[in-house]
């Protein structure tokens, strides 16, 4: 772990560095909380931003040649492969073979259907750390540690209308999460 956190440190500007770091002690509360494995909560925290430490004409070449195929939303917004391109980067560099780790990462920033414990936490953890300052962040900041399936809802209506309100295009992963945690609470 402390290979990671030191290319981690090294790779990341300060400020981005610092919120990974008020990430991961968000995320290893959440985990105390539900039981999440510590040392998983760490790897994927850790690496959650790693891919925004490269250049996006890094990452743009990565989606060229990789297996991974982006979609159209990810390809007009190069941020959005941060996820994807740090979960290959994970593999890569760091020998990071757990998948529930590598999709923690690849799908921090827009979710999905079906989301693992651990993505949830570093999902929650990444959108209501400390440092984060908007409209709405303190009601997800006490759901998360009641019902992350009731934040993560939360979260994703929240991000979902701050995009459509600034008429950017949503990412399908995000709606497609929303309706599943829509579901789930209606099935309960």
């Amino acid at each position: 772990m402390n290979r990671i956190r030191q290319a981690v440190k090294k790779k990341l500007s300060e400020e981005r560095y610092q919120h990974t770091l008020r990430v991961l002690d968000k995320a290893l509360e959440l985990g105390g909380i539900f039981g999440e494995d510590k040392e998983k909560i760490e790897k994927a925290v850790l690496l959650h931003d790693y891919g925004k430490a490269f250049d996006p004409a890094v990452t743009r070449r990565w989606l060229s040649t990789s297996a991974f195929a982006p979609d159209d939303i990810m390809a007009m917004n190069i941020d959005l492969a941060h996820g994807p391109f740090g979960a290959y980067l994970a593999r890569v560099e760091f020998g990071i073979e757990e998948e529930d780790v590598l999709n923690a990462i690849r799908y921090h920033t827009f979710g999905r259907a079906g989301m693992s414990l651990l993505e949830k936490i570093v999902f929650l953890a990444d959108y209501i750390e400390p440092g984060r300052r908007f409209d709405g962040a303190d009601t997800v900041r006490r759901l998360a540690v009641k019902d992350l399936d009731e934040a993560m809802k939360a979260a994703l209506e929240q991000s979902i209308s701050y995009v459509a309100s600034r008429g950017r295009p949503l990412h399908p992963l995000s709606l497609e999460a929303l309706e599943y945690f829509k579901r789930r609470r209606s099935h309960e």
